[in-house]
């Protein structure tokens, strides 16, 4: 399970942007996933709460947003998000597309907690 691995990057990452930008508590981190990135949303779910405990980030959640892939019809130039893997244009029903994106998996923001309060 990959997603195990990706927990634990995000997790490191979060971590070592906190330190460095002296953040409060995180209490949410929030990130994007593209439809063709591969990655189990569950997984990645399971796998965060599982390495969380027992450190800073053991009360924060971990939500994600759905990214979508860029399409344009090379029959009538029509530019379209993709959501999910249907490969036809929905204007023209071309199957000639040119698809950009959709593989990635980046932190979108973090929520945290006002340290002022």
């Amino acid at each position: 399970m990959h997603e195990m691995s990706i927990a634990q990057a995000l997790l490191k990452t979060v971590l070592h942007e906190a330190a460095n930008r002296q953040l409060g508590r995180i209490t949410r981190i929030v990130v994007r996933i593209g439809p063709f990135s591969g990655i189990m949303t569950e997984a990645l779910h399971f796998g965060f709460e599982a390495i969380r405990r027992d450190t800073p980030l053991a009360a924060t959640t971990l939500a994600i947003e759905e990214a979508a892939a860029q399409a344009r019809c090379q029959n009538c130039d029509h530019a379209f998000d993709l959501y999910e893997p249907v490969f036809s244009c929905p204007r023209c029903g071309s199957d000639r597309l040119t698809i950009n994106g959709g593989d990635d998996l980046h932190i979108a923001y973090l929520e945290v907690e006002n340290s002022h309060e």
